[in-house]
């Protein structure tokens, strides 16, 4: 497990922090400091990471809060600096449980994006204008975004909450097609559906940063290296776990075997395969895909 550290709890959900998220964070404060400006523009400056590390918490905190709901224990919350992890401990016993947790988020952030931008417009303090074009969305140039903190909330969470529904696995909308896909053919093949999906989606973000202006640009081809690994990960954790059910009936799938909530128990008794980690009943837990909330 990547070290990381507690910062506080929510309802009793521990949220951790990566150091490579603090020394991005501080690196971020010293460019804020360094553009000069008024007090009050550089506090507008320093607001826009602030509102996007919160923009992500919420994101993830729709995740774990209908997690809880649905039964499913929630570990912790994981923040990094490509972004963040509900960790759930427990199987995703039904295709409904997967894409009720998977679209929580994004809706989280949909509906706070649309509650802004409806202040902004009934106060006047946003023009259409200010909010840019379509187009200059897709590039990832967004004028003024820095310099107007609700212009940041409306475009971090229009932003991570239409992203994170694309149909790219382990992305929440991949989760959400693997869902879908598993009510028909089952998870396994679901989920090799939805991974090569995924792997398409993340060599389009490798390729992203030749045909955008944005300096965050550079970033993408990270992510799309994270999400390839991550996704094979998960898929071989999902083949694992369909092997493990054929060796426990001697060769035979037991009933419902890879069939929406099939379950014949694990091959051993000291552990659990769940979604996205293996977890040892004396508490250590090794996290076998990052994105175990999409």
């Amino acid at each position: 497990m990547n070290q990381a550290y507690e910062i506080f709890r929510i309802r009793g959900i521990a949220v951790r922090l990566q150091p490579s998220l603090l020394l991005l964070g501080g690196i971020l404060v010293l460019l804020a400091l360094g553009a000069g400006g008024s007090p009050a523009e550089v506090a507008w400056r320093l607001s826009a990471p602030v509102i996007l590390f919160l923009t992500v918490l919420v994101h993830e905190l729709g995740h774990a809060t209908t997690a809880r709901r649905q039964g499913i224990q929630v570990q912790d919350i994981l923040l990094g600096p490509l972004g963040g992890a509900a960790r759930l401990s427990g199987l995703m016993e039904s295709p409904s449980k997967e894409w009720k947790v998977a679209a929580a988020g994004p809706v989280v952030n949909l509906v706070l994006a649309g509650g802004a931008l409806l202040v902004g417009r009934l106060t006047g303090a946003l023009s259409w204008h200010d909010l840019g074009t379509p187009a200059s969305w897709a590039r990832g140039d967004i004028e003024g975004i820095a310099e107007s903190p609700l212009l940041s909330v409306i475009a971090f969470n229009a932003l991570l909450g239409t992203l994170n529904l694309i149909p790219a696995f382990p992305m929440d909308g991949g989760r959400i097609l693997r869902a879908l896909l598993w009510t028909r053919i089952g998870r396994l093949r679901a989920t090799r559906i939805a991974s090569r999906i995924g792997m398409w989606f993340s060599l389009v973000l490798i390729l992203a940063p030749f045909f955008m202006n944005d300096a965050i640009r550079w970033i993408l081809p990270l992510l799309g290296i994270t999400l390839i690994l991550a996704g094979l990960k998960e898929r071989l954790m999902v083949e694992a776990r369909e092997g493990l059910f054929r060796m426990t009936s001697f060769g035979a799938p037991p009933d419902g075997a890879g069939a929406p909530g099939g379950s014949a128990g694990p091959a051993r008794d000291d552990l659990d395969l769940s979604d996205g980690e293996v977890i040892d009943v004396t508490g250590r837990s090794h996290v076998v895909d990052p994105n175990a909330d999409r």
